[in-house]
């Protein structure tokens, strides 16, 4: 499974600051941090609980432009294609992978990153809506997208930091 997240200690003005990057720690030395690979911050140190949600604040900047890459992506997706084609016409699911047993009766809401409309087998363009009840970490972890859309959203930060 694809690491999602790292923490990272940054010095900003007002001393030193932990962040939750998708960056990994030398990338982020070497090339600096941008606002849209920052997943968050930390209060205090996680120390040995990895899902300590009290200590954990999102960037919405992170949070948009995840969703921004998700809705420009998932429905290129073969998986989400398949199930589009299965399912003829509704919502094809995008779920959190930290969940082990991916099944809409049972998945956690705050484990449904968001949805994309299908109608006759196809996504419908520009129809991903974002669930505003997924969580970025909860008692199971950090955010998982998965290693296609994990790929997708690096290759976008990527072409950011190089300015393009």
């Amino acid at each position: 499974m694809t690491q999602s997240v790292f923490v990272v200690r940054v010095r900003v003005p007002e001393g030193a600051r932990d962040y939750v990057t998708i960056l990994p720690p030398e990338s982020v030395s070497e090339r600096g941090l941008p606002s849209v690979a920052i997943v968050g911050a930390l209060t205090k140190p996680l120390g040995g609980d990895p899902a300590a949600a009290d200590v954990f604040t999102p960037n919405p900047v992170f949070v948009r432009f995840m969703h921004d890459v998700i809705a420009r992506h998932a429905p290129l997706l073969a998986g989400l294609r398949d199930e589009a084609a299965r399912i003829g016409d509704g919502f094809v699911y995008v779920y959190d992978a930290r969940t082990p047993i991916p099944d809409s009766a049972t998945m956690p809401r705050e484990d449904v990153i968001g949805a994309v409309k299908v109608e006759g087998g196809e996504p419908v363009p520009d129809s991903y809506r974002a669930n505003p009840n997924h969580q970025l970490l909860t008692s199971r972890g950090f955010f998982n997208l998965g290693e296609e859309l994990h790929a997708c959203l690096m290759a976008e930060v990527e072409a950011l930091r190089s300015g393009g």
